[in-house]
């Protein structure tokens, strides 16, 4: 599992992570994603980020996330990223993203 504070580290310098993930069956995948924000829930904190596979917005669990491998700035604004996030989990108005 990868620590908290590197995860915030990567948000706040916008810095693309090459994750593995495992899903709720255990199936490990890599993503390269653009973390935005840490979510805390009741039972798990949970990552929101911009996955370049998908090319949309995914959630992760953090205990899911088994290693990271921080990479280059994403070209994306953070602040911008955060609105369309917010539009997307319906949140605020912004639907232009």
């Amino acid at each position: 599992m990868v620590e908290l504070a590197r995860l915030r580290a990567a948000i706040r310098a916008q810095r693309r992570l090459d994750i593995v993930y495992a899903d709720a069956a255990g199936r490990r995948s890599r993503r390269v994603i653009w973390p935005v924000q840490i979510v805390f829930m009741d039972s798990a904190h949970v990552l929101a980020a911009w996955c370049e596979l998908r090319q949309a917005f995914r959630t992760f669990r953090t205990d899911r996330i088994l290693g990271a491998v921080e990479g280059a700035r994403y070209p994306a604004n953070r602040a911008e990223l955060m609105r369309c996030l917010h539009g997307h989990l319906g949140l605020s108005a912004r639907a232009d993203c």
